[in-house]
């Protein structure tokens, strides 16, 4: 299905998805639009259960992510920064170790989600908006996500085992709050 923006989306699972730069596939933009959603709950499902943000197109979760207000701009400027979030913890991990390392492995999605919330989404859907000054900051911003995110597990979770901890909606909403506040008063 072609996007407004010449962009292929691949729909079906076993469909071959098109090239990173050609489009997306739908879990891809079901991945991105809930960790941008800003609800830790989304975030959660996105790791976890990524398959219950479609399972009814007639309801929420779907429908919050996918609406009269779901532009091809939102979708893929927000795959974008998905992909970008994910190249840049693939490099971090390498070198990381231990619980360093399965924080920037398992806490991919809550680590998306509060990148999302320190970019500028109010301009996602203007076309004219310089969407790649945002890219530019992903790298910065992820870095500094993954670090206060390492440091508030050492704190409030220090004997959780992380993939768990990461599927938890109640744990990862109070490690979102305190990583905002974090961030802020940075």
């Amino acid at each position: 299905m072609p996007l407004s923006l010449r962009k292929q989306y691949s729909v079906k699972r076993g469909e071959n998805p098109p090239a990173e730069t050609d489009g997306c596939t739908v879990e891809d933009a079901l991945v991105a639009l809930a960790c941008a959603h800003n609800n830790p709950h989304y975030s959660v499902m996105a790791k976890s259960a990524v398959g219950r943000l479609s399972e009814n197109t007639a309801r929420a979760p779907y429908v919050n992510l996918f609406n009269g207000g779901t532009t091809a701009h939102r979708v893929w400027r927000c795959v974008q920064v998905m992909r970008s979030v994910e190249n840049d913890l693939a490099k971090r991990r390498k070198n990381l170790l231990d619980r360093e390392f399965a924080v920037a492995t398992h806490g991919n999605r809550l680590i998306l989600q509060l990148v999302f919330n320190q970019l500028n989404l109010t301009a996602v859907n203007d076309p004219e908006y310089n969407w790649e000054a945002e890219l530019t900051s992903i790298h910065k911003i992820t870095g500094q996500t993954l670090m206060a995110l390492i440091a508030e597990i050492k704190e409030s979770y220090p004997n959780n085992y992380l993939a768990p901890l990461f599927k938890n909606t109640t744990k990862c909403r109070d490690l979102a709050n305190k990583i905002e506040a974090r961030l802020s008063s940075s």
